[in-house]
């Protein structure tokens, strides 16, 4: 931190694309990130990012290289670049999905954008072709009291120096949970819900895929309701990939620990 807004980071890291990659794993509402999130872009990648914060506006800018976002399984090459800007207009908003239980009505939007020019080589290392992938995300969130609510759209478009069509992608999720303390400050109950859908293809083939979560969180509070020092989920999901008439459900119980 060379100076009190500015902070640089080196090292292996989550592209601050969308709001939930600046949320770490244990302040995710879900066990997991949303499956739009997930598709859009996945994983970590090596690089460096600098960000600037100050008041209600923060603002960073970084250079990657690519492996989350490379999804083709081939070899490439090439540098990621990301910027995105968000601001609270009505207060300090943490990127935190589980810690914002209280207080006044306090919003934020932002902005995320990715570009990522890159070669790609066949298994003998013979370069095939040039691509260029340009990824988009808008978010809105809001909290007040207990109600906590967060959305987001995502559009990517890919094209090469090969095909003349490009590859474009849109989707976006929205999820919501509302915490009721139960035993004052010391133990809680959050019932959470989210929607998300993801379109691929959509120049040629498109492929419509709904996701839908659902479940309770039991929180157990150490010092503070801010500070989850036990916290148990239980959830139910379900994908139904409407273009194939295929679907599929499940659940999945996670118990995290904080000391």
């Amino acid at each position: 931190s060379p100076m009190d807004d500015v902070r640089v980071r080196l090292g292996q890291m989550r592209i601050p694309f969308t709001l939930q990659n600046q949320s770490p794993n244990f302040a995710l509402m879900f066990p997991d990130r949303s499956g739009p999130n997930q598709f859009f872009l996945s994983g970590t990648d090596l690089g460096g990012l600098v960000t600037y914060s100050h008041s209600m506006f923060q603002a960073s800018a970084g250079v990657y290289n690519g492996t989350g976002a490379n999804d083709t399984g081939s070899s490439v090459r090439g540098v990621l670049y990301a910027l995105r800007v968000d601001a609270s207009p009505l207060g300090e908003f943490p990127f935190s999905e589980v810690q914002n239980r209280a207080g006044p009505l306090r919003l934020g939007v932002g902005a995320g954008l990715l570009y990522f020019p890159s070669e790609r080589f066949d298994n003998s290392g013979f370069e095939g072709i040039n691509v260029r992938d340009l990824r988009a995300s808008l978010s809105l969130r809001m909290a007040v009291g207990g109600l906590y609510a967060q959305a987001e759209l995502l559009r990517r478009q890919q094209t090469d120096n090969l095909s003349s069509r490009p590859v474009i992608a849109s989707g976006g999720y929205a999820q919501g949970s509302y915490y009721i303390p139960v035993g004052g400050d010391s133990w809680g109950l959050t019932p959470i819900a989210r929607a998300g859908v993801t379109i691929e293809d959509q120049s040629f083939a498109p492929r419509t895929s709904l996701l839908t979560e659902a479940g309770v969180a039991f929180h157990i509070h150490k010092n503070s309701w801010t500070a989850d020092s036990i916290k148990l989920i239980v959830q139910y999901f379900g994908e139904q990939r409407l273009t194939e008439q295929e679907d599929a459900f499940g659940a999945t119980t996670q118990l995290q620990l904080q000391f």
